[in-house]
This record gives C-alpha cells, structure tokens and sequence, in this order.
C-alpha cells in the first residue's frame, strides 16, 4: 500500500472527540482581543436555522462526537440556545457553553440546571479586575454581571470554569484574577494566550513578546504544582521541556488536534479544523452544501494536519529536534504570529534555546481582520 492509501485508510479512523460551535456571530460586546471581530452589529443573515443546527447535531452524533461546545459571539444572544443544548444532551452528547456571563440571570441558570446533565458545564470569560475587565470587554458593568453569573451558578449547581486570555494588559493581574474566580466556586481556570487575529491584530503593543510568554508558562506550572488540575494551560501554552508535564493533565504534547480530533463549526455552517484559525483559507466546506462526515473524511482537507511533512517546517520549527512529534505547536498561534501554520515563536523549548524573536510583529494573514466568511 503506497502513501496516499495508507493516509486515505488513516483518515477513515478520525473521528472528532469535540466541536467547538460559534452557534452566532452577534455579541453584546466589542471586546478589543477578540478574533473574530464580534460586536451586536456582526450577525449574520445567513446563520443556521433552528431546523439546520438541529440536523448538525445529529449529523455530530454520526461522527461520534463526545461534546459540544457552543460559543459565539455570545450563545445566550441566540433564542434557540436551550433547544439545540437539548438536543445534544437528549444525543448523550455533553453540551457545555463558553460566555462572557452578562446574560446569565436566575431564568436562564436555571434552563441550564433543567437540561439536567451532570457534566454539562459553562467556561466564563474572566480578563482583570473590574477597571481591567470592564475596559478588555468595553462594556461596563460586565466585570459585575459576570461574577454574579458565578454566584448564581455556584447557588444552582451548575459547574463553571473561567478563561482568561493573557494579553500584556492583564498580566500581572493573574494573582488577583485567581483569588476572585475561586473565591466565587469555579471549578477550574484555563489560561491561554492572546493571539492577533481580529481586533487585536489592530493592537500589536498589547501582544506578549515570547520571553513574556515563557514567564506565562512558568506562572501556570507554578500555580498547578499548588492546585492541580484547577488550574489548565490551554494548547497554546507549551512544549518539550520540564514545564510540560507541569502545565495540563494531557501529558506530553502530541500536536495540534485540528481536523484530527477537533473540528469548528461557524454559525453559516462553514467547517473549519479549529474556530480560533480565523482565516478564510481555513474553512473546509460548508453543512449546507456537503454532509459534515463527507467533510470531515474527505482526504483533500486539513492538509495542515492531515497530510502534514517534516519539508513544511519553516523556521527554526525545522531544526528542532521535537518537529515531528510537534508539528510547529498550536496552529492558531503559528499562524497568527509568523503567518504559517509550520513556525511557531511561541513555544517554551524555542524561546529557552534563544531561538524566538525578542519582538514579534504579527503577520496579516488573508482574513485575519475580520471574522469568518
């Protein structure tokens, strides 16, 4: 059997564990990191109707899917949100929410205790103290709505996470932001890092340089040595040192899991291998046009990954000793910073060997300003 039909054969085995489902665009606000540029003015007209969201669940159920992560925008804009969380747990999928929390009053808490699974949970977006958050956010009073969406979830047994994305605004805020999220019961805090596409693309000063990353990495490792698993580093954060059993429960790091184990899906029905790779260039198909198994096991897509040769490294990605179990690290992050998704800056092992630029300009990217297509 030759190499294409070894990799065709590999494909048919994929089976994605988790979706992670922009179910709108449309936010209540304008938050200055976000990628996707989302506002109350970015809804689009061509998002999926109730009728076709249901379908996508159970075309994810066919696909084996484990858990659905519905996000936006902000997934409460949306007033069919509670129908189609149904719909995944009534599947025996886990339906889980990423939010900004403003909306979250006793009513709608209260729904999501009602849809009644145990691991359904809702990861809240948490950036500073109150001045901080309210500024990252441009919303004022949302530092105030979000903590008492903790209170009342905590009130109704409702598990919650925070995230917070580390940008150079709310940095050194990390201790404070710490004490407050467990202070009000969350369950765990995940910490990853902020990346120019979107709005911040406009804002390179706030990016993190990688030796400012590398003390991020520490700061998490540190944290985790006291609390354990309440406290994550997402993908982004990483690799191939002693940090690495140090920062998340996953272990070693195996490479980006885009169209490997994870898909995104846009709220137009665009299918991309993960929603944070903002640029058109990266969505695969479309639900609308194509059934979701055809694309996910169609072998001309998410070639990144899926057809991935030691040749496409760039960079020092190409000399390091760890390139082909890493594959260049986080997508997201190698694509938003260098503008390939095949040399990352922002990887513990590059900037400890004096291989990362003291200063990184971002690269524009087709797309990179502006949110899916």
């Amino acid at each position: 059997m030759g190499y294409e039909e070894e990799r065709r054969a590999w494909i048919e085995t994929l089976r994605p564990v988790h979706v992670v489902w922009e179910i709108t665009l449309a936010c209540n606000m304008r938050c200055i990191h976000c990628g996707s540029s989302a506002s109350p003015l970015t809804q689009r007209k061509d998002e999926l109707s109730t009728e076709e969201a249901l379908d996508a669940i159970k075309q994810m159920k066919e696909l084996c899917v484990q858990r659905v992560v519905l996000s936006g925008g902000e997934p409460f804009i949306r007033q069919d949100w509670e129908t189609l969380a149904k719909q995944v747990a009534d599947l025996d999928m886990t339906p889980s929410f990423i939010s900004n929390g403003f909306l979250l009053n006793e009513a709608r808490v209260e729904k999501l205790k009602n849809i009644n699974r145990e691991d359904l949970h809702v990861g809240l977006s948490v950036d500073g103290n109150e001045k901080m958050h309210d500024y990252i956010r441009q919303t004022k009073g949302s530092f105030k709505n979000v903590t008492r969406a903790m209170d009342i979830m905590k009130e109704k047994g409702v598990k919650f996470a925070a995230i917070t994305q580390v940008n150079k605004l709310n940095f050194k805020l990390l201790p404070w932001i710490r004490d407050h999220i467990f202070a009000h019961g969350v369950y765990a805090w995940q910490i990853q890092l902020a990346s120019p596409w979107g709005r911040l693309l406009k804002m390179p000063k706030l990016l993190l340089t990688p030796q400012e990353y590398l003390k991020l990495a520490e700061f998490i490792a540190e944290q985790r040595s006291i609390m354990g698993n309440a406290v994550v580093g997402a993908d982004d954060i990483g690799y191939y040192t002693d940090l690495e059993e140090k920062l998340r429960p996953k272990g070693e790091w195996g490479g980006c899991h885009a169209g490997l184990k994870v898909f995104g899906l846009a709220s137009n029905g665009g299918v991309t291998g993960c929603l944070s790779l903002q640029s058109p260039e990266f969505i695969e198909g479309n639900i609308r046009q194509r059934k979701l198994k055809d694309i996910w096991f169609d072998p001309s897509l998410f070639l990144y990954n899926r057809d991935f040769k030691e040749e496409n490294l760039q960079g020092y990605c190409k000399e390091c000793i760890h390139r082909l179990k890493c594959r260049g690290g986080c997508k997201n992050i190698a694509c938003s910073f260098s503008g390939s998704p095949y040399d990352n800056y922002y990887c513990v092992y590059r900037v400890r060997m004096g291989k990362s630029p003291k200063r990184v300009v971002a690269k524009v990217t087709p797309g990179s300003q502006h949110f899916h297509p």
